[in-house]
């Protein structure tokens, strides 16, 4: 018989209000299994809410058992409920020397009706105009979802916000999440690693300079309407970051995408502050299929005034797509579009790879009433100085590469753009080594490369 679950359940929560705690080491599993049923409910495993001018030094958290999940459902019907795994949340209060050490778990699962999953998220505000913060924050976590559908929901894989006026300082974070064997459908929504800093200070983020420990992985999943986000960065509402070195591993892989959008790895800055960012990301995807779909690889905006120096963007840059079938589609990688931004030091480098051979040796790749862009730079009412554009690797040149390509039905390729609507540009040095090979084009195909186009006031 299945068990029904209509109130809100806590396991192992630990809650510091208007407190002094020091030294404190916790240890918990939490498991929800056999053929369970929420509905219309709430569910938090391993939930941790320091608030109220508390003053914490000191806490380490583990949530797994020996390297078998510490938060496990498994076999559970959720619907139209709410389902945090591994949740952190500080509000008015100070924390120094905090780790968190978790691994979240969902199988064989059904998510629906709009209900909301989050696994290992770490939120900390200032709602109370209090001093909110955090310093020495070690956050790490494994996420994964398997062999589940997720029908009109919300899910969030190690998610990280800084709201209202919250100041933290030497954040890491090692994360590791995936989706495997699933269905996502149905306006459904997912993000892989995310760090929203809103009105909010950040002085020091290490999220691991390679992609061994920081990788989002979408793999033998079928997605139709919905939305997919892998390693999202959003800086806004005056923000101030400094000193940031991110790092990440992106992937998608045999998987069928029907009328839905993949993002692979994107920074927006909206009216706030950024000195020194140093950014490192691999993006691939293997044997994909897209219908009216739109994709991403890599992503920069900037705009609203935002203040942006030294962004470095250009070690270890990867973008790859490989057998790809795309009818009525959009793929850009490695765009960066600067909309009334002031920019002093911004260094890109990539190689971007559209090709048919698959990791097995087969080629197959066609592209049909679709666009693909490979580094575009756009500048629009913007003051831009000291950029540089370069190979990913430290050589001369940029590389965008098409190989092996079948290009019809009114298909458009872009390669090397570099756009300017009314900015001022000061030091700009553009190295680039467009290639195609082994290309068909037909029925009203379009193709540009290395194009600059500038328009004044």
């Amino acid at each position: 018989m299945k068990r029904i679950v209509t109130i809100s359940i806590i396991a192992s929560t630990l809650l510091f209000s208007a407190n002094s705690a020091s030294n404190l080491k916790h240890d918990t599993v939490s498991k929800i299994q056999n053929d369970s049923s929420i509905t219309n409910s709430t569910v938090k495993q391993a939930d941790i809410t320091i608030s109220n001018s508390s003053d914490v030094d000191g806490l380490t958290v583990t949530q797994k058992n020996g390297t078998e999940a510490g938060n496990l459902i498994q076999g559970t019907s959720v619907s139209d409920s709410t389902v945090r795994q591994g949740s952190t949340e500080i509000s008015g209060a100070r924390v120094l020397n905090l780790g968190l050490d978790s691994v979240s778990e969902i199988k064989s699962s059904n998510i629906e009706s709009s209900s909301s999953v989050s696994q290992s998220n770490f939120i900390i505000t200032d709602s109370n105009a209090t001093d909110s913060t955090a310093d020495d924050v070690n956050i790490g976590a494994s996420n994964s979802i398997d062999s589940s559908t997720v029908n009109g929901s919300d899910v969030k894989q190690s998610y990280t916000i800084l709201s209202n006026g919250a100041d933290v300082s030497n954040l890491d974070i090692n994360q590791t999440n995936s989706i495997e064997t699933s269905t996502i459908r149905n306006s459904s929504h997912i993000t892989q690693g995310m760090l929203d800093v809103n009105n909010s200070t950040l002085n020091g983020l290490s999220s691991t300079y390679g992609y061994s420990n920081n990788t989002n992985i979408i793999a033998d999943t079928t997605s139709d309407g919905s939305n997919i986000e892998q390693n999202r960065i959003s800086l806004k509402n005056g923000a101030d970051v400094k000193s940031v070195k991110n790092g990440s591993r992106n992937e998608v892989l045999n998987s069928d995408i029907e009328s839905s959008n993949i993002v692979q790895n994107s920074i927006s800055v909206d009216n706030s502050g950024v000195d020194t960012m140093n950014h490192y990301r691999k993006n691939s995807i293997d044997d994909l299929s897209a219908n009216n779909s739109y994709i991403i690889q890599n992503r920069v905006t900037i705009e609203s005034n935002s203040d942006v120096k030294n962004f470095t963007s250009n070690r270890y840059i990867n973008n790859k797509i490989k057998s790809v079938t795309a009818n009525g589609s959009t793929i850009a990688q490695n765009d960066v579009l600067i909309l009334n931004g002031i920019v002093n030091g911004l260094d890109i480098g990539q190689e971007n790879t559209i090709e048919a051979t698959t990791t097995d040796g087969t080629a197959d790749s066609n592209v049909s009433q679709s666009y693909i862009s490979q580094g575009k730079v756009v500048l629009r009412d913007t003051g831009a100085i000291n950029i540089v554009e370069q190979d990913a690797n430290g050589g001369d040149f940029l590389q965008n590469k098409i190989k092996d390509i079948d290009i019809e039905g009114h298909s458009s390729i872009s390669q090397g753009d570099l756009i300017s609507y009314e900015s001022y540009i000061n030091n700009l040095t553009a190295q680039e080594n467009n290639s195609i090979s082994s290309l068909k084009m037909d029925n009203g195909a379009n193709l540009t490369q290395g194009q600059i186009l500038i328009n004044g006031y």
